[in-house]
């Protein structure tokens, strides 16, 4: 779920994990959309899905960011002739700043 979040200009905004985290710092983010995948992203904390949309500023309580940050997938690379593992983030997000 979500909750209201006002900012300092006096705007209204939707926070998500908000309901679930009260005292959690909120940051602003943006996950772009990918050539493959323009859905919003899925993220399980504790039990609960959260959806967070791509391509727009979401303001994001901090412990979902953790679980953005862990996201990762094996990714290979030749590098002069040797196969070279590296985890590379399923989700690619910005954090723009505290909200």
């Amino acid at each position: 779920m979500a909750t209201i979040h006002k900012a300092s200009g006096g705007d209204s905004k939707i926070v998500v994990g908000g309901k679930d985290y009260p005292d959690a710092k909120v940051l602003r983010v943006t996950i772009p959309a990918t050539e493959q995948d323009t859905q919003p992203v899925q993220i399980g904390l504790n039990f609960k899905l959260f959806l967070i949309p791509r391509d727009q500023e979401v303001l994001v309580v901090e412990p979902l960011i953790d679980v953005l940050r862990a996201a990762v997938q094996k990714k290979y690379k030749n590098q002069g002739g040797e196969l070279i593992e590296y985890d590379a983030p399923t989700y690619p997000y910005q954090v723009l700043g505290e909200a």
